[in-house]
């Protein structure tokens, strides 16, 4: 019995070698989006066929279509995505190669007509059909010609359960641009809902329907048409498709996999520290007398107060976690190197991390005082994820804080935050680009970010393991689906 196989053709023209036709801007950089998403959802790269530019020719088009058709088996899925422009002649829709010629454009063009009925016929188990194409870019240089119709693509589908076809746009309409996406308006949203990034476009937050897609362009396309242009755009998807619903992707792999990749990982957990700063008075350190006086600004005497008076918190403090580290983790004595030195300072030295605990004065108010506590100089990060770590500290953190291997290029990460326009990001920045703050929906705090650092905050201290897992959350979303490269994880 042979196997079930996902084959996609995919085809650009963008550059033409008829000097009067513009070129279809993007078009390569959405299939080759495309082709990479297709990738996660099983259509491997083998069982692909790209045509992009001077492969997409008449004859190659043609050709390939033809071959790639005769190899189907009953159980596969052929997906076939197209951008490029296109015309109609007396009711006939062609698709515009990179060799049709203007003074002949029908003969040297390719025509939906045989296209399609190639698809109707193919021996496979379903037939999804993606169309980026317009007419209103040729106009110049086809003016005899009509824009393109949709007889030709609803006959096709004719409520087979095997068919479904996706147009960009509706008749006599532009299939519009998106600069800051660098892709096309449409496409963008295509590629979001295959990617899984765009949630509302999956039914059970999984699986991507030929009706869940359409019903999620026809909300998407018009908000990513308005942040694309200040003039009033129309551009109306279509989409032909049988009576029953019919699956187009499976996204519980994808999304599972994109999950657990905001899990912490052992080596993940090397670049980072784990902080807490709490703001007290400075009343509230024990051993502060009603007759002594608070300071009214940051001088030696203050800071010497403070160091005094904070002494013996943080000789208590350092015995309890080194009395809970050795009950814990089993350390023996000459494991753990503990110092509180009456200077305001104490901490731990661990085989496996370094624990700190530290008073000052607080230099916005000399009245108040700043504990903070960290974990730092983690050299064996699966123990910062064990148990043990978890009742040693429960709920001592508060803040996860990344250093960058280089300094972060803030106007770069926030440009390209902009650009990918996802709605999930809430942006918050100085207009001279020093700081930076992110939030973002279910983030119980937010995200900073400065030249020297990249830290999440949460409201309250929670768990090591909760506070790890939601910072790299948000790392994965950053780098894997949002492609942000400006902060240097993982370098």
């Amino acid at each position: 019995m042979l196997s079930r196989v996902n084959i996609a053709i995919l085809i650009a023209v963008e550059q033409h070698a008829e000097p009067q036709f513009p070129a279809r801007q993007f078009a390569a950089a959405d299939v080759r989006g495309m082709s990479a998403v297709l990738v996660a959802l099983g259509y491997v790269e083998l069982d692909q066929v790209v045509l992009i530019d001077g492969q997409a020719t008449k004859t190659i088009i043609e050709s390939k279509i033809r071959r790639t058709i005769r190899s189907l088996s009953a159980e596969d899925t052929l997906l076939v995505y197209v951008a490029a422009h296109g015309f109609a002649e007396r009711g006939k829709n062609y698709l515009i190669g990179h060799d049709t010629q203007a003074a002949d454009a029908t003969a040297t063009s390719i025509a939906w007509s045989t296209v399609l009925t190639q698809l109707r016929d193919a021996d496979c188990e379903r037939v999804l059909l993606f169309v980026d194409s317009c007419s209103q870019r040729v106009r110049e240089a086809l003016p005899d010609y009509d824009s393109l119709n949709h007889e030709e693509f609803e006959q096709f589908v004719e409520d087979d359960t095997r068919r479904v076809c996706f147009l960009s746009c509706g008749p006599d309409e532009t299939s519009w641009t998106a600069l800051k996406l660098q892709h096309g308006a449409w496409a963008s949203q295509i590629l979001a809902a295959c990617s899984g990034t765009a949630s509302s476009a999956l039914v059970n937050k999984e699986l991507l329907t030929a009706s869940s897609l359409q019903k999620f362009l026809e909300t998407s396309l018009p908000r990513v048409l308005q942040k694309s242009s200040s003039e009033k755009r129309t551009q109306t998807p279509i989409c032909f498709a049988p009576s029953q619903e019919i699956l187009l992707a499976d996204l519980s792999d994808v999304l599972a996999e994109r999950k657990s990749a905001g899990k912490p990982r052992p080596e993940d957990v090397l670049q980072v520290t784990l902080l807490r700063e709490q703001v007290e008075s400075i009343r509230s350190l024990a051993g502060f007398k009603k007759t002594d006086k608070v300071p009214t600004a940051v001088n030696s005497y203050a800071r010497s107060l403070v160091a005094d008076l904070g002494s013996g918190p943080i000789a208590a403090d350092v015995e309890e976690v080194r009395e809970a580290l050795r009950k814990h983790f089993s350390f023996k004595r000459k494991d753990l190197d503990s110092a509180a030195p009456g200077d305001g300072t104490g901490s731990i030295l661990t085989p496996y991390f370094v624990y700190s605990v530290t008073v000052t004065l607080n230099p916005a108010n000399p009245a108040e005082i700043i504990w903070r506590r960290t974990i730092s100089d983690i050299r064996e990060p699966d123990q910062v994820l064990s148990p043990a770590f978890e009742n040693v500290f429960p709920k001592t953190f508060s803040t996860v804080e990344f250093q960058p291997p280089q300094p972060i290029d803030l106007a770069t990460f926030i440009d390209e935050l902009e650009d990918s326009d996802d709605d999930r990001v809430k942006l918050n920045y100085d207009p001279a680009t020093t700081w930076c703050r992110l939030s973002m929906p279910g983030l119980i705090g937010q995200v900073e970010v400065t030249q020297n650092r990249f830290a999440l905050l949460q409201l309250s201290p929670t768990s090591p393991g909760k506070l790890l897992e939601s910072f790299f959350k948000i790392q994965a979303m950053l780098v894997q689906e949002l492609e942000i490269k400006a902060i240097g994880f993982g370098k």
